[in-house]
C-alpha cells in the first residue's frame, strides 16, 4: 500500500501516541497490583495530573512536606493533581488521597484495609471547598476541607 508523504508521517506521530494512551490506561484500568483508591484518584484528576507522591505517615513516618508542596502549589495553579497518603496504625493500614481537578473541584478519599481478612473495603469519597495545611493525629499535615 503506497501512501502519501504527509499521510505517513501523520501515521508514523500518531501511532506511538495512540499505542500509549492504549497501554497507560490498560494498566490503571486492569492491572491487580493498583488498588481501588488509586483507580478512583485517577479516574478523578485524569491521566495527565501531577503525581505529588505517596508518603507514608502514622506510626511509619515519612516526611510529607515535598507532597504536601506539590499538592497546594497544584491547587493555586488550578492544575490536576493527586497525593495519596499511607496513615500505619498498630494492626491496620488505610490510605487517604487528596485531589484536584483542573475544573477546581476538590475531593478526600480514605480506604480502610481490613486487618482480618474481612470483605473488602470500598473508597469513601468526599467534595471539599478547599485544602490547608493542620494538626492531624500529632502532626502538621495537608487537610481537605
Amino acid at each position: 500500500m503506497k501512501f502519501h508523504k504527509p499521510l505517513k508521517t501523520l501515521l508514523i506521530v500518531l501511532l506511538p501516541v495512540v499505542l500509549l494512551v492504549i497501554i497507560k490506561w490498560w494498566y490503571w484500568a486492569y492491572n491487580p497490583r493498583v488498588d481501588e483508591l488509586e483507580r478512583q484518584a485517577r479516574r478523578l484528576s485524569g491521566w495527565w495530573a501531577i503525581d505529588c507522591g505517596h508518603p507514608k505517615i502514622g506510626d511509619c513516618r515519612e516526611d510529607h512536606g515535598p507532597a504536601d508542596a506539590c499538592a497546594m502549589a497544584a491547587f493555586k495553579a488550578r492544575k490536576a493533581f493527586r497525593v495519596r497518603y499511607e496513615v500505619c496504625g498498630t494492626d491496620t493500614n488505610w490510605y487517604e488521597a487528596i485531589v484536584g481537578t483542573t475544573q477546581g473541584s476538590l475531593y478526600f478519599l480514605s480506604y480502610h484495609t481490613d486487618c482480618c481478612g474481612g470483605p473488602t473495603s470500598v473508597v469513601q469519597q468526599q467534595e471539599c471547598s478547599k485544602v490547608s495545611m493542620a494538626e492531624r493525629n500529632g502532626e502538621q499535615r495537608l487537610t481537605c476541607d
